[in-house]
């Protein structure tokens, strides 16, 4: 039987401190999380989770405790809760709908923090047997004021690009007198 894998690491492992309540109960259903020495780890060992329910009073009290401080999440979460039927008690939760990415949630934390520059998510993925063709990644970059993302198959073809092994491009690389010898692979 053939079997799909994927993960999704967070890195480095991010100060409690630069965390809000809120982004903690939402981090805690997108994907693995586990507080170690005063940081907060978070990995997912199979797709991210941005479909969920979370109990109202939960909610509630994450987003009371974290009004003081800014994230994308508390305006969301405070519409939901505002939208909320008075006998329901939980709040559904897809960040798809809402346009909220985990880079989103993590740009507010890396924003807030006095420690942090940036944060990487690495993602890969594959199936197994013998099928090469599913297989890949992808590498998210996030600093205060950009998101920088490039997966797997960008990269190849900048290096196939870059050496003049693309069939297509050959042509002009040989127009411009460039070849393998002169490509600087980085």
């Amino acid at each position: 039987m053939i079997g799909a894998y994927s993960y999704t690491i967070v890195q480095p492992a991010i100060p409690l401190h630069a965390v809000t309540p809120l982004e903690r109960l939402v981090l805690g259903e997108v994907m693995d999380s586990r507080t170690r020495r005063k940081h907060l780890h978070l990995c997912a060992y199979d797709d991210l989770t941005t479909r969920f329910d979370l109990f109202l009073k939960d909610a509630v009290d994450a987003l009371d405790a974290s009004r003081d401080r800014d994230s994308v999440l508390n305006g969301v979460v405070a519409r939901l809760i505002a939208a909320t039927p008075d006998d329901a008690d939980s709040i559904r939760l897809d960040l798809d709908a809402e346009a909220v990415s985990l880079a989103h949630i993590l740009q507010d934390i890396v924003r807030r923090s006095d420690t942090l520059t940036h944060l990487v998510v690495t993602s890969g993925y594959t199936r197994s047997g013998l099928d090469t063709g599913t297989a890949g990644g992808a590498v998210s970059v996030i600093t205060t004021y950009d998101v920088e993302h490039t997966s797997t198959d960008d990269r190849i073809e900048h290096y196939l690009d870059a050496a003049g092994l693309r069939p297509d491009r050959a042509g002009d690389i040989a127009r411009l007198g460039l070849g393998p010898h002169t490509a600087r692979l980085y």
